[in-house]
């Protein structure tokens, strides 16, 4: 090997080991992120305890029982790993949160201002989650609808991208709930 060539070799080294500290650093801040989120909800669930303790709210009542079914979901929805079943969890878990503000009468302050911060959290869940997910599938979509073929693929990126379109429209639902 001459000298040009061991300098090239070098550099590419020192790109990969500087490509893997950033991967790295990227799935730490992700592992970071599910956690915070995680967090959040096992503190809107000790909220919501917390009403019962207090006598605020009925422990047999359907907000109580809807409320922490649906925030035990979220929290098991975030340890979800691949992107098809990340979305579809993520879809699940907002359909169970809209039904679940949709169905009480939330008269009990509490109990709505819970609900209020569980749809900011999923919100901001959503957002997290399918971001990057959903501008990929749109680019891909777009891109196979261009060029007019159909293959296998196509057949195959169809359900990720209809599950993105119907999160971006949880994302305007859940923030018409906020806002309300």
């Amino acid at each position: 090997m001459n000298e040009t060539q061991i300098e090239l070799l070098v550099s590419i080294l020192a790109v990969l080991v500087v490509l893997h500290t950033l991967s790295l650093l990227i799935k730490k801040y992700h592992e970071y992120l599910d956690i915070k989120f995680t967090y959040r909800y096992y503190a809107i669930r000790d909220r919501l305890a917390n009403l019962v303790l207090q006598g605020k709210l009925d422990e047999k009542s359907n907000e109580y029982s809807g409320l922490i079914d649906v925030i035990n979901y979220h929290i098991y929805s975030l340890e979800k790993i691949t992107l098809t079943a990340k979305l579809n969890a993520i879809l699940e878990a907002s359909d169970r949160t809209l039904q679940t503000a949709n169905d009480l009468s939330l008269e009990n302050e509490g109990v709505r201002r819970i609900v209020r911060d569980l749809l900011s959290n999923t919100d901001a869940v959503i957002r997290r989650n399918s971001k990057f997910e959903i501008s990929l599938l749109k680019t891909f979509k777009f891109l196979l609808s261009a060029s007019g073929k159909t293959s296998r693929i196509t057949n195959y990126a169809k359900r990720p991208v209809e599950l993105s379109e119907r999160i971006e429209q949880k994302i305007h639902d859940i923030q018409d709930h906020v806002h309300a």
